[in-house]
């Protein structure tokens, strides 16, 4: 099968598919990694609506993990408190979002169009994704959009605070959900003054819940790449401020987090699309990599911190599907 990025707009139950062709297409789309030193593209002249019910999602995959360790609870944990020590010493960073992935072994070959039917119809309201470049096969569905452009009509979330969706939200989401709207803020005033911030508001993500605000803006569409470059990565994925909560995760994180947390920016007709690659997994022949993340604050809970992430992890393995 030759290599492909198939994908399910939030809301809406169509499914679209784009091929790399000859490179001089209209269409594209660029996944970048969190440390934007990788990237790749899908560049075509068209875009395919694709009835997946009826479609053969089949392929082979050669990559084999060769490390399938995980970073332990231990570790994780040992990490989260000693940033909680340095948020607390040092007053020139206020947030940093520390992640870790987890490699499965798997026996089996994934039933993938099973797996996206099954994403899309636990998860709604996110981008539902799956490609094929070369080896490198990433699915995902994704709840936290960066940017879109529709003419000049600029929306964007401020997306943070993450509870079992039982639990009620405390200052410390609150106050972290505070740093990225006004981080957002504080960008989009550099470029326009006709912002609209919507109130405060909870969505679910199946058993987890988070705080979003959302926004909009006139913005031309020259500005919308400038603009993307600023608000990513945010601080609901790397800290505040962005520079020093950025050089922490690269010091401390001791892995890479390739795709996770990156960009996926889709170009289509009058429609710019960007959002964080959040909720996903990598695909070996062998196994499959989880990665997932909390924001991390002066008053953050370590305990809590490690079942969010692992919230987070187990809502998409739920739903992966083996023929």
């Amino acid at each position: 099968m030759n290599d492909f990025f198939l994908f399910s707009l939030p809301n809406s139950s169509d499914f679209f598919v784009i091929n790399s062709d000859d490179g001089n297409g209209e269409y594209s789309v660029e996944i970048t990694s969190f440390d934007e030193k990788k990237k790749i593209q899908f560049i075509s002249s068209s875009v395919k609506p694709v009835d997946i019910e009826k479609t053969d999602i089949d392929f082979h995959i050669d990559e084999v993990v060769e490390n399938t360790n995980s970073v332990s609870k231990q570790e994780y944990i040992s990490k989260i408190e000693s940033c909680v020590s340095e948020l607390k010493s040092n007053s020139s960073i206020d947030k940093v979002v520390l992640s870790r992935k987890k490699i499965i072994p798997i026996d089996k070959e994934i039933n993938y169009k099973q797996t996206i039917l099954n994403l899309k119809k636990r998860f709604p309201n996110t981008l539902v994704y799956l490609f094929k470049k070369n080896n490198e096969v990433w699915l995902g569905a994704t709840p936290e959009l960066l940017a879109s452009l529709n003419e000049d009509n600029f929306k964007t979330i401020s997306l943070a605070g993450t509870l079992p969706v039982d639990e009620a939200f405390s200052d410390k989401e609150y106050e972290e959900q505070e740093m990225v709207t006004q981080f957002i803020k504080d960008i989009l005033g550099k470029y326009t003054q006709s912002v609209k911030v919507s109130n405060l508001k909870e969505i679910n993500y199946n058993n987890i819940k988070h705080l979003v605000t959302e926004f909009q803006a006139k913005i031309s569409s020259n500005e919308f790449e400038k603009l993307i470059e600023k608000i990513h990565p945010t601080p609901a994925i790397c800290g505040l401020p962005q520079d020093k909560s950025f050089v922490y995760i690269q010091e401390n994180e001791n892995y890479n987090r390739n795709f996770y947390s990156g960009k996926i920016n889709i170009n289509l007709e009058n429609q710019k699309i960007a959002y964080v690659n959040l909720r996903c997994m990598k695909v070996y022949s062998n196994a499959i990599e989880l990665y997932a993340g909390g924001g991390i604050t002066s008053s953050s809970n370590s305990e809590k911190e490690w079942t969010e992430t692992e919230l987070k992890m187990q809502l998409i393995l739920n739903e992966l599907a083996f023929i």
